[in-house]
């Protein structure tokens, strides 16, 4: 058995920018006519653990056996900072103090400024076996909770169970060009 824990994490931040340099859309909408200029800066950070064990196992010479238990928990924060001027001054020079007004929020009333936390949690498990190293089966499965969904439906069952013959040879490499083994597959 190979027990194995993992920690990731991962840090990072994007910058956007939206401007409409005043007369820039005449006819479309009003409110941007005069000018405006939106920024946004999201910070993103995110910290993963994985916790699994791995078991291979033969019985006798013709039944062989492997598989993975584990789970995994996944926090996500978000920070956004925004703020969107209207009113063009100057002409053709794009800082929020060339602008009339600026606020926290976009002309359609959309926040700019926001946090954000998230989490998925999740256990799986795989088996797989074989016998006499032709006829394989495999079963799967995964549930994951997630803190961004409604309650009642913040959980999701996944399962698999994939099943088949193998067209290689038992003993050496395949033959150059060979086909994949076909495969039954019933996931719900």
């Amino acid at each position: 058995m190979n027990v194995t824990y993992r920690l990731g994490y991962d840090s990072y931040s994007e910058n956007g920018f939206f401007y409409v340099n005043k007369g820039g859309l005449n006819g479309v909408t009003a409110t941007l006519s005069p000018g405006a200029y939106r920024t946004t800066n999201i910070n993103r950070s995110l910290i993963d653990h994985t916790l699994m064990a791995a078991i291979s196992k033969n019985i006798g010479s013709d039944i062989s056996i492997n598989g993975i238990v584990g789970g995994n928990y996944r926090v996500d924060d978000m920070v956004q900072q925004g703020a969107e001027s209207l009113g063009q001054v100057v002409y053709g020079f794009l800082e929020h103090r060339n602008f009339a007004t600026t606020l926290p929020r976009s002309w359609r009333g959309t926040e700019l400024n926001e946090k954000g936390h998230s989490f998925i949690g999740g256990l799986y498990a795989e088996a797989d076996m074989g016998y006499k190293n032709m006829l394989f089966v495999k079963l799967s499965a995964r549930n994951d909770w997630s803190s961004n969904m409604q309650k009642g439906h913040n959980s999701h069952l996944r399962r698999a169970a994939p099943t088949g013959p193998s067209l290689r040879p038992v003993r050496g490499r395949p033959p150059q060009g060979a086909l994949w083994p076909p495969r039954w597959r019933r996931r719900s």
